[in-house]
C-alpha cells in the first residue's frame, strides 16, 4: 500500500446550521459601530443556545459549528477570531470589519 498524497485527502466541509448564522448576522448588526462588530464567544454560545433548542454546546463545539468565518470572509468581511493562550485569561471573541475598497 502507498501513502496517500496530498492532493487525495478530502477537505471536511463544516455544515454550520442556519441557526447560528442567523445568531452571528443578529449579533453583527446589534454590536456595528460603523467600523466592526465585536462579538465574545460566550454571548454568540447563550444566544445560540436560548435560540436553538436543538443543539447543546458540547455539539456545537465537537462539530466546529463556531467555524463559520470563511462563510463571512466569502461575502466580503474581513474576520479575527482571538482566544487566550496558555496563561492567558480573556474570553475568545470574533472581530468583524468590512473589506477594504481597493
Amino acid at each position: 500500500m502507498k501513502p496517500i498524497k496530498p492532493g487525495q485527502v478530502k477537505v471536511r466541509e463544516v455544515v454550520i446550521p442556519d441557526s447560528i448564522i442567523g445568531c452571528v448576522n443578529e449579533m453583527i448588526s446589534s454590536e456595528w459601530d460603523g467600523k466592526q462588530a465585536r462579538i465574545e464567544q460566550k454571548d454568540l454560545l447563550k444566544k445560540v443556545l436560548e435560540k436553538d433548542k436543538t443543539l447543546d454546546s458540547d455539539e456545537i463545539f465537537d462539530k466546529h459549528f463556531f467555524d463559520f468565518e470563511d462563510i463571512f470572509r466569502k461575502c466580503g468581511w474581513v474576520v479575527e477570531y482571538d482566544r487566550p493562550g496558555y496563561n492567558e485569561s480573556y474570553e475568545a471573541y470574533f472581530i468583524f470589519r468590512k473589506k477594504r475598497a481597493k
